[in-house]
This record gives C-alpha cells, sequence and structure tokens, in this order.
C-alpha cells in the first residue's frame, strides 16, 4: 500500500486559496466607506468687501465623527473688547463656472475670536455634499487653577469632530386628502366584492325594505274593534 505526503509549498497554496473568499467578501465593506468633502469658508473682514480664508473643512455627510479642520487662519489680533462684526461666509453652489461667486453669511463679533475666547464653527450642509452656510459660535475659555476644563465632546473622545455639522434633512410632506370619486348620477363610487367600481347607493335604495314593512303594519293594524 502506498502512501502520498503533501509538500510544504501545497500545503500553504491550499491555505492561501481558503482564505481569498475572506479577503473578496472584505472589498464591498472597504467600498462603501462614506463620500467625503472639502470646503473653504471665509470670512469678511469690517469694512472691507474682500473676503479672505478663514478655514478649510473636510466632512461628510454620513458620519460626523470624520469632521476635521484642515487649516485654520484667524483673524489677525483682534481686542477681547472689540465692538466691530466680521461675517462669516461660505460660497453657494452655482451650475455656471463663469459666474461671480455668490456668498451666504452670518455676522458675529470680532471679539469672539481673541484667545480669551474658546469658538467652535458650525457648517451646514445638504444630504449631497452641497455647503448650505457657515457661523462661528464662541464662549468664554473656562479655566479651574490654571486648568482646562474639557468640553463634553472633548471627554467623549472628539465623536463630534472638530467642528459643529449640521446635515439638511427632508421636511414633512402636506398630505391633501383625496375625495371620493362620484359617479354619473352623481353618487359616491366605491369598489363592490367582485372588486369592480360601482356607485353606491342611496339611503331609500338599500333600505326601502324596511319603508314597505312599516307601510304594511300602519296598513294592517289600523281600524280595530271599538
Amino acid at each position: 500500500m502506498r502512501t502520498s505526503t503533501v509538500s510544504p509549498s501545497m500545503l500553504q497554496l491550499t491555505r492561501i486559496s481558503l482564505l481569498l473568499p475572506l479577503f473578496s467578501s472584505l472589498n464591498p465593506v472597504v467600498a462603501s466607506a462614506p463620500p467625503s468633502y472639502t470646503t473653504t469658508i471665509h470670512h469678511f473682514p469690517p469694512s472691507s468687501p474682500t473676503p479672505i480664508p478663514l478655514a478649510t473643512l473636510s466632512f461628510s455627510p454620513l458620519d460626523q465623527s470624520l469632521s476635521k479642520l484642515l487649516a485654520f487662519t484667524p483673524p489677525s489680533a483682534p481686542a477681547a473688547n472689540s465692538t466691530e462684526l466680521i461675517r462669516i461666509a461660505v460660497v453657494l453652489p452655482s451650475s455656471d463656472p463663469s459666474a461671480a461667486p455668490r456668498y451666504r453669511t452670518t455676522s458675529t463679533s470680532l471679539a469672539s475670536f481673541h484667545p480669551s475666547y474658546k469658538g467652535r464653527l458650525r457648517l451646514v450642509v445638504s444630504r449631497n455634499g452641497d455647503v448650505l452656510g457657515a457661523s462661528w459660535r464662541a464662549g468664554l475659555a473656562t479655566t479651574v487653577e490654571g486648568q482646562k476644563v474639557l468640553t463634553a465632546n472633548e471627554k467623549e473622545g472628539n465623536v463630534k469632530g472638530d467642528f459643529d455639522l449640521l446635515v439638511e434633512k427632508e421636511g414633512p410632506k402636506p398630505f391633501f386628502e383625496k375625495f371620493p370619486a362620484k359617479g354619473a348620477s352623481g353618487n359616491r363610487v366605491v369598489v363592490g366584492e367582485d372588486g369592480e367600481e360601482v356607485e353606491e347607493k342611496t339611503l331609500l335604495q338599500k333600505y326601502w325594505w324596511i319603508l314597505v314593512g312599516v307601510a304594511f303594519l300602519a296598513i294592517t293594524s289600523g281600524g280595530g274593534d271599538k
């Protein structure tokens, strides 16, 4: 009786062939990564018609944790007690590349960019990745005995990303009540037992037999012996 031996190279090839279906099944997972977009937010300095880049952001409408602040250049040397306002602007999408850019802006205090304040950008986008608006929200930086107090987002490991991302949602659609159809005689059309549309009967057509019974009882029970 002869016995066959399997070489180590053949055994290794067999193991690789068994692992190939596993790696092929992982391809759809890698391909289904959420789409990512990049945009630049501008700001208009006080009394200036020319916008200046403020921040470059990377985001995905499907995953807020992917919101990344790629670049940030705050206004130069703002005073903590400044009363001037600046405008935060985004370029609106346009189908005409040769048209002049149109901006959507929000106003904020120039003093909110002072180091004594802690600010955070807020970006509003559509589900398709179109940028609809942006704003800057700031508050006094909080410290206790010289130590920085972490915000709720920082304690959770920056699950909201480097900035706030608001994704536009589809609003409720109006509901219009459908009035029942009417036949040639003006009666409402209903679906019969056989599935065909028939005109609904009137009360007289439905309950004529009751009226006949009442009339018969009235005739037969009247005129008794005195």
